[in-house]
């Protein structure tokens, strides 16, 4: 008998809409059983054929392994057989499966070479509000497919907290179905004032709070990473005592994450990633501690690559991480920020496709589909930035012609292999080089967990190589039995490092698959660094001063090279992982691996050329013209004065840092600015001269012109510039500004007396008492319209 879960309760009426139906959304709180009790009706109610196969998309291979593992102990079966499941490099599926749980890649990749999905009569999308890049993709790729060539394959959109609507409408108006589940009330509790201190702090303080306050059940806490789920983990072993502290997170191993998640004898402290936030139910946890930040990775503009930055939880999130908590009966949920913090959270977090490089999918849709990507019919589209950008980098690896959508060989062959396009283009090289076991084990370094023990990253050895550095403990490691003492031995961690072996040969293996044998090595041959360097054309960086660790990248965006980094002399990278955490800008960018770039493999690249260029010159205030040598546009990897410089040029550098600096360019002197005011009084007296409006910001509209034939702010000073703006005006225009607002005017002196044009009001004549005897009237400006203000002084 199986335990009955509050989804029992509305699987009849789910069973009967998808017999008349083709697709629908199903909404249910975590632990109401959808991921295991829905996949199970639809095999014994008949929904699908019984040579047919139901596959469940799971955002995590963790969420796959846990969910079949328990689907195929209620079912009495063993994993494999009626059910199975299958992540990356790891497949527990035979002939006999019915049921199988698939990371959303594993979807997309099938439907390359399985367009019709052959034997399939249901796929359902587990927990569709996280919005993976994969699982907007799978859903377009499923509804093209039932629209087109399978009418009768069911699409089940499953979730927790997810808006029906847009996938309601996007699947043709279906059925939505919602199940309340069992949820116990969860008590919040804040904090007081707001706390800046890291999450690790803030983590630590919460669970020792939480396992003081409350005496019963595990404590699940939420932290943004694997680094710092470690760090928390020390400090809490050293203050805790009899209650176990189990890290869990995607990269741990198997046995870890199951000894965190599984019923133990003690109590549990379990410091867990946003892994658990969803798809995965621990038993046992009635209290929660929310540290309220996770990582993303999000595309940077100006460093041209994706960055995993840390960043605030949504409420959305947050909602679900407390749910953790009211599974069993009622719960604690210590969230630790403040209530007024608390209501600044955002609604929900930017869907992937919104946010990240989008190179991978692209290389999916265009072998689907040899057209344009923007008339794809995707769930969500991108934004057209990020579709440029992806094409862009597609077309640099040689994925994709300078022109057109049709994937090259390359391309082709890219898109078969199981990696983002750039590790692809490292294996091929690495084939074509007939060193292709190195190249599988560089691109799973660059792709897997970090093999090396945190200790061991901080380093003050000097190398070419952050990975080159990885690949000698990794051969070391292996050559050495790769057990514990070789972990030890070389400082790696020990199941990184076979995970990273294991990724490695099936890497080998897949490519001697998709690219056939390789040729026999003729010695030496490229460096690694070329290979890496293939793979990321667009990430070089320079250092901005020997023997600092600043660089600026491709783009003009700036970084920093991880202490821990051997890359400490290069004068040029390759920028292999960029970090950025919480708060650090674009110009604060980490790079925790690089790998040295020579000058010659730059060029080499046919990227590199030589531009004609003006520099300005911001300390003598002068545009100097160089020859500047640069990669990728705009790069510059030398600079040297240029012997025939370009006068027009020059004039454009000036005009830019004018344009920047107007005040010291071309000041408001006060010949100026009486100009100005003269100006201004005369629009305003006589509208029938049509003069066009002008005041100081119409400076920087001269330049174009006050700039031709100088270089530098000192020749602009010796400029007439009231002249320049005169003669923009009509000769009638000239006149009227000369006689009807006049400079000065005669007086009975004999003199020629100034006036004084002020903002407002009537121009001033400021003279002696005796200077204007015999003066009837004051004088008249503006064809005699306005008489001018007398400010008679003292004899």
């Amino acid at each position: 008998m199986r335990t009955p879960l509050p989804i029992d309760d509305v699987l009849p009426e789910v069973v009967a809409h998808l017999r008349k139906a083709s697709s629908l959304v199903l909404l249910a709180p975590p632990g109401a059983g959808k991921t295991t009790r829905l996949p199970q009706a639809l095999v014994d109610e008949g929904v699908v054929a019984k040579d047919e196969r139901v596959l469940v998309l799971e955002p995590r291979r963790l969420a796959a392994r846990l969910a079949a593992t328990r689907i195929a102990a209620e079912r009495k079966s063993r994993l494999g057989g009626e059910v199975g499941y299958q992540v990356r490099f790891d497949d527990k599926t035979s002939a006999e499966t019915r049921i199988a749980l698939v990371t959303e890649g594993i979807l997309t990749r099938r439907l390359q070479s399985d367009p019709f999905l052959e034997g399939v009569g249901a796929v359902v999308l587990d927990e569709f509000h996280e919005r993976s890049i994969h699982a907007d993709l799978g859903l377009a790729f499923l509804r093209e497919i039932q629209l087109t060539v399978r009418p009768e394959l069911k699409i089940v959109v499953m979730s927790a907290t997810l808006d029906p609507a847009p996938v309601r409408r996007f699947l043709g108006e279906c059925p939505v179905v919602e199940s309340q589940g069992r949820i116990y009330p969860v008590e919040l509790r804040f904090l007081e004032r707001p706390d800046e201190r890291w999450p690790v702090d803030l983590a630590v303080s919460g669970a020792r709070r939480a396992v003081r306050e409350v005496p019963e059940g595990d404590v699940l806490v939420f932290l943004p990473g694997a680094g710092e789920i470690h760090r928390a983990q020390d400090e809490l072993q050293n203050h805790l005592e009899g209650v176990d502290v189990c890290p869990l997170y995607g990269e741990l191993d198997p046995g870890a994450q199951d000894r965190a998640v599984a019923p133990g004898p003690r109590r549990k402290v379990i410091l867990s990633t946003n892994i658990a936030e969803s798809s995965l139910t621990i038993e046992g946890v009635r209290v929660v501690v929310d540290v309220g930040f996770h990582k993303l990775n999000r595309f940077e503009p100006g460093l041209g690559l994706d960055r995993l930055v840390e960043q605030r939880i949504s409420a959305r999130s947050a909602a679900q991480r407390t749910g953790r908590a009211g599974r069993l009966g009622p719960g604690v949920a210590y969230r630790m920020w403040t209530e007024k913090e608390d209501r600044a959270l955002p609604q929900e977090d930017l869907p992937e496709i919104a946010r990240v490089d989008l190179a991978p999918v692209l290389l999916d849709v265009l072998r689907w589909s040899a057209s344009d990507p923007a008339a794809f019919g995707w769930f969500e589209s991108p934004p057209p930035a990020a579709l440029a950008r992806g094409l862009g980098l597609l077309r640099a690896l040689g994925a994709l012609p300078r022109e057109g959508f049709q994937l090259t060989p390359v391309g082709e062959k890219m898109a078969q292999l199981p990696l983002h396009p750039r590790l692809a283009a490292l294996l091929m090289h690495a084939h074509a080089a007939g060193r292709l076991r190195e190249g599988a084990r560089l691109a799973a370094l660059a792709s897997e967990r970090d093999i090396l023990d945190r200790a061991a990253r901080a380093t003050d050895e000097v190398g070419s190589s952050d990975l080159e550095l990885r690949l000698e403990r990794l051969d070391g490691f292996e050559a050495d039995g790769a057990g514990r003492h070789s972990g030890q031995a070389f400082g790696v961690n020990v199941g990184a490092a076979k995970n990273v072996l294991a990724v490695a040969r099936r890497l080998e293996q897949l490519g001697r698959q998709v690219l056939g044998k390789e040729r026999a090595s003729g010695g030496p041959g490229p460096e690694h660094g070329e290979w890496v360097l293939a793979a990321y054309p667009d990430r070089v960086a320079k250092r901005r001063r020997p023997g600092e660790d600043g660089v600026v990248f491709v783009g003009g965006g700036g970084g920093r090279l991880a202490p821990e980094s051997v890359v400490k002399t290069a004068p040029y990278l390759v920028a292999v992982e960029v970090d950025a955490g919480r708060g650090r800008r674009a110009d604060g960018a980490l790079v925790r691996q690089a790998s040295a770039v020579e000058r010659r493999w730059l060029e080499a690249t046919g990227l590199v050329k030589k531009v004609h260029a003006a520099r300005w010159n911001a300390e003598k205030f002068r545009a100097e013209a160089v020859v500047e040598v640069r990669y990728l546009d705009d790069l510059v990897l030398e600079e040297r004065p240029d012997p025939e410089p370009d006068p027009d040029a020059l004039a454009a550098a000036l005009a830019k840092a004018a344009a920047e600096d107007i005040e010291r360019a071309v000041p408001l002197t006060d010949a100026l600015g009486d100009f100005f005011n003269r100006y201004r009084f005369l629009a305003a007296q006589m509208p029938e001269l049509e003069l066009p409006p002008l005041g100081p910001d119409d400076r920087q509209a001269l330049l174009p012109d006050l700039v031709v034939g100088k270089k530098s702010f000192a020749e602009l000073a010796k400029e007439d510039v009231v002249s320049w703006f005169s003669s923009r005006l009509t000769r009638v225009q000239q006149a009227a500004l000369t006689s009807q607002a006049p400079v000065s005017v005669p007086i009975p002196s004999g003199r020629q007396a100034r006036l004084r044009y002020e903002v407002e009001g009537p121009p001033v004549l400021s003279v002696r008492l005796q200077e204007v005897f015999g003066l009837y009237d004051s004088p008249r400006v503006a064809g005699g319209r306005v008489p001018v203000k007398m400010e008679l002084l003292a004899p």
